[in-house]
């Protein structure tokens, strides 16, 4: 069975604009491989990824070009 293929694009030119719109439309208990593929850019938001959301995988450009990043600090 071929994997399920999402694309997230802040420019609106993917299927979802958030990581989070993404990991959202893979159903719960889930048997199937869905790869989010995560464009280049600056991610600043929360990700949550429920147990029963399972076979999934983030893969970005690399590393220097493609960042998850979430700071929640109480101020």
């Amino acid at each position: 069975m071929a994997a399920c293929v999402f694309t997230v694009s802040q420019d609106g030119s993917g299927d979802f604009q958030t990581v989070q719109e993404a990991i959202d439309a893979v159903p719960f208990g889930n048997t199937r491989r869905t790869v989010i593929r995560v464009s280049p850019g600056i991610y600043r938001q929360p990700v949550y990824v429920a147990k029963t959301k399972n076979f999934i995988t983030l893969a970005g450009l690399g590393p220097e070009d493609t960042v998850l990043t979430w700071n929640n600090t109480a101020t």
